[in-house]
C-alpha cells in the first residue's frame, strides 16, 4: 500500500467520523424556548382579540340603543355588528372543521407523535453510541491524524525532492 493510499484512507475515516458526529444536530435550548414563546404569544394575541371584540360589541350595542346617535353612527354600528357576526360564524365553521379533522385523522396524529418520541429515543441512543465510539477510539483517531500529517509532510518532501532531482538531471 502506498503512502497516498494510506493518507486517502485516513482522510476517509476522519471525514466519516466527523460526519457521524454532526449527523443529528439537536435544537438548542433557545430554539425550544423561542418556539414555546411564539405559541404563548399567539395564545395571548387571540385572547386580546376576543377581549377587543367583546368591547366592540358592547360599543355597537350602546350606539344602536342610543336614541340620540345619528343615523350614520347607527349604520356604522349595524355594519360592524354584521361583520362581527360573520366573523363568529366563520370561526364556528373553522372550529367545526378542526374537530372533524381531528376526529378523522386522530389515529395518524397519534402515530406521528409516537414516531416522534421513538425518533428522539433513537437519536439519543445514536448520540450516546457515537460519543462512546469517539471516546473509545480517541487514541486511534489522534494517531490517525498524526500519521496523516506525517504522511502529508513526507509526501511533500518526496515530491519536492523528486522535482529537484528531475531539474538536476535536465541540467546535465
Amino acid at each position: 500500500m502506498t503512502w497516498g493510499a494510506i493518507v486517502r484512507s485516513g482522510v476517509i475515516v476522519l471525514v466519516t467520523l466527523s460526519v457521524a458526529a454532526g449527523a443529528y444536530p439537536q435544537p438548542s435550548r433557545s430554539q425550544h424556548r423561542a418556539r414555546r414563546e411564539r405559541s404563548v404569544d399567539r395564545g395571548r394575541e387571540l385572547v386580546d382579540q376576543e377581549r377587543q371584540i367583546r368591547r366592540t360589541r358592547s360599543v355597537t350595542r350602546r350606539v344602536l340603543r342610543d336614541r340620540r346617535a345619528s343615523a350614520t353612527m347607527k349604520q356604522q354600528a349595524t355594519d360592524l355588528d354584521a361583520l362581527l357576526e360573520r366573523r363568529e360564524q366563520m370561526l364556528a365553521g373553522l372550529k367545526a372543521a378542526q374537530r372533524d379533522f381531528l376526529a378523522s385523522h386522530g389515529a395518524e396524529i397519534e402515530e406521528l407523535e409516537a414516531l416522534r418520541k421513538r425518533a428522539l429515543v433513537l437519536r439519543e441512543r445514536l448520540d450516546s453510541a457515537r460519543n462512546q465510539l469517539l471516546t473509545a477510539r480517541a487514541g486511534e483517531i489522534s494517531e490517525l491524524k498524526r500519521s496523516s500529517k506525517q504522511a502529508a509532510e513526507i509526501a511533500e518532501a518526496l515530491r519536492a525532492g523528486y522535482f529537484q532531482e528531475r531539474r538536476e538531471r535536465r541540467r546535465r
